[in-house]
């Protein structure tokens, strides 16, 4: 779930803060992961679950 709220944020993250490195740019969407409120997590969560499924489908 982590990693398609990462994807999702961290070309804004970037735009907005140019001069950070990725390590960086993980620390702070790591703690702002970690601050969304658990609606937020959940939906990430169930994106994830479905992604897994799908591919599960097409390679049994």
């Amino acid at each position: 779930a982590y990693i398609l709220y990462r994807r999702d944020r961290h070309t804004l993250v970037k735009q907005s803060e140019p001069h950070l490195s990725n390590n960086e740019v993980s620390q702070v969407l790591g703690k702002a992961w970690n601050a969304e409120p658990p609606e937020v997590r959940q939906r990430y969560k169930e994106m994830s679950e479905k992604i897994k499924r799908a591919l599960l489908e097409r390679h049994p």
